[in-house]
């Protein structure tokens, strides 16, 4: 299931929907989310790597860590070569 997310907070349920259907499936008994796009990423407060998400389904974006995209490796590999591209 590429490009989707384990997220374990309540951020979506006060979101507002801009599909019928978000796009979101149970996955060994947790809710996964589709990421649409990663839009950005900065440090967290140890160093490590922190994404902001755009989801499908959603108008609102939240930051991630690499831990909650271990779903969608790839976009966030292509995002990060995108933002250091090799000469």
């Amino acid at each position: 299931m590429d490009n989707f997310s384990h997220h374990y907070s309540s951020h979506f349920t006060q979101q507002s929907v801009t599909m019928a259907e978000p796009y979101s499936h149970i996955v060994n008994g947790h809710v996964e989310y589709e990421v649409e796009e990663i839009l950005a990423m900065i440090p967290d407060e140890i160093g490590g790597p922190m994404f902001l998400v755009k989801w499908r389904g959603y108008e609102d974006q939240t930051w991630e860590s690499l831990e909650n995209l271990s779903n969608c490796s790839q976009m966030v590999d292509d995002f990060i070569a995108s933002c250091f591209p090799m000469p």
